[in-house]
């Protein structure tokens, strides 16, 4: 007869070191022919909550009527640091301490090392380890004369993490992560870690945030503009909680550019009080200005092609050298209006001409044919296939809504 564990709530957990730990709370224990039997379970082992390590607790109950005695079993993880990783294994950074009753015994395997143990034991060196119920424990035993009527059965609850329990010793800190030049422009802060480490970022020495490195090493975060001088600071932690030291940098000053575009006579942004700007235009020499005592600039310069860099190197009064703004020129002139040869009910193609490299889309009516690229040419070719008289198509440009030519057939 196969005999199923009455016990619930008996799952293998992991517990906050230095908070109390009781061992029935959340444990309940049910027969249908006895009914609730909570308060006759007997408990084998103990937690010591101050003491990182992993605990082992067998519960049992002899029942009277059914002349078996019922068993189940749970790991129980004492830790500092319950922000593990979702994973069937835990992480220790300092010495483990493995107790189990003395009346079972389990295995400990570390590789192909394969060691029996029972009441206490305290394992130092790092590496990864393995804690096993043989396989025999769970098969009915003899009994002593007084329950010489009594079977047993010893069966992990279906909610237990199982007969084994896989952790790793890792004393190491994580090597110091880096950090990219941040500057009062940047609304991100990156750099390097080791990989899969959660990476702390801290800003004037307080934490703001913690994210992921991934399995490159590479983070990101975003972070509101701070101001010149602000330090940043990151602390990579492993799985096991240990922690690196904290690399540090500070903001840099950084000239800002408000956009340029193909229309803008003027450039402005915002600068040190009263520093020096020197602006080239696709990395030539055009000319200086200066920004005021609230540190804001404005230099006159003609309209520039769209597609050009504009570059902006900003000198201090006391002769720093910030690091060189860069934007590029915008295309805010809408295109011409793309011209349509004559449309027939007989053509089949809708030809004309527009802006080269602009997207001409194709309509009749409301009814979208089509759409193309105007080819280096100026040209422009698609099928048309909608064809009924006194309809008109109407001919739009991507780059501004207000590009129309309408041809009625």
């Amino acid at each position: 007869m196969e005999i199923l564990s009455l016990f619930s709530g008996v799952n293998s957990k992991t517990h906050l070191r230095g908070t109390p730990f009781d061992p029935l709370l959340g444990i309940d224990a049910y027969s249908e022919a006895e009914g609730n039997v909570k308060s006759l379970i007997n408990i084998e082992g103990s937690v010591d909550s101050n003491v990182n390590g992993i605990y082992f607790l067998k519960y049992s109950y002899p029942s009277k009527r059914a002349n078996h005695l019922y068993q189940s079993y749970r790991w129980i993880t004492v830790d500092s640091d319950l922000q593990q990783p979702v994973s069937d294994t835990q992480y220790f950074n300092t010495d483990v301490a493995v107790r189990v009753p003395e009346s079972t015994t389990v295995s400990l395997s570390s590789g192909s090392k394969v060691n029996t143990i029972k009441g206490l034991t305290k394992i130092s060196t790092e590496g990864e380890y393995q804690l096993s119920v043989p396989s025999s424990g769970l098969q009915p035993q003899s009994l002593t004369r007084s329950q010489a009527s009594v079977k047993q059965a010893y069966a992990a609850s279906s909610s237990s993490a199982g007969r084994s329990l896989r952790f790793i010793i890792d004393k190491r800190p994580p090597a110091l992560p880096s950090i990219t030049s941040v500057t009062t422009n940047s609304s991100t802060v990156t750099g390097k870690a080791e990989p899969n480490t959660s990476v702390r970022i801290y800003i004037n020495k307080r934490l703001q945030k913690t994210v992921k490195a991934d399995k490159k090493g590479i983070y990101t975060s975003t972070m509101a503009k701070q101001k010149s001088n602000t330090n940043l600071g990151v602390v990579s932690m492993d799985a096991a909680g240990n922690t690196s030291k904290m690399k540090e940098t500070k903001v840099i000053h950084a000239t800002s550019i408000n956009t340029v575009s193909n229309l803008t006579t003027y450039l402005s942004g915002t600068a040190l009080p009263s520093s020096t700007l020197k602006v080239y235009v696709n990395g030539k020499y055009y000319k200086s200005g200066k920004a005021d005592k609230s540190g804001t600039y404005k230099i006159q310069i003609t309209k520039q092609a769209a597609g050009k860099e504009i570059k902006i190197i900003e000198t201090s009064v006391n002769q720093k050298v910030s690091p060189p703004a860069v934007t590029k020129v915008v295309d805010k002139i809408p295109p011409a209006k793309p011209t349509i040869n004559k449309v027939s009910t007989q053509s089949k193609t809708v030809t004309g001409k527009g802006e080269k490299g602009t997207i001409v889309y194709i309509y009749s009516g409301t009814k979208q044919l089509g759409y193309i690229t105007v080819a280096s040419n100026g040209t422009f070719k698609v099928p048309y296939l909608f064809r009924k008289k006194g309809r008109y198509c109407v001919f739009t440009l991507k780059m501004h809504p207000k590009t129309t030519v309408q041809q009625s057939m």
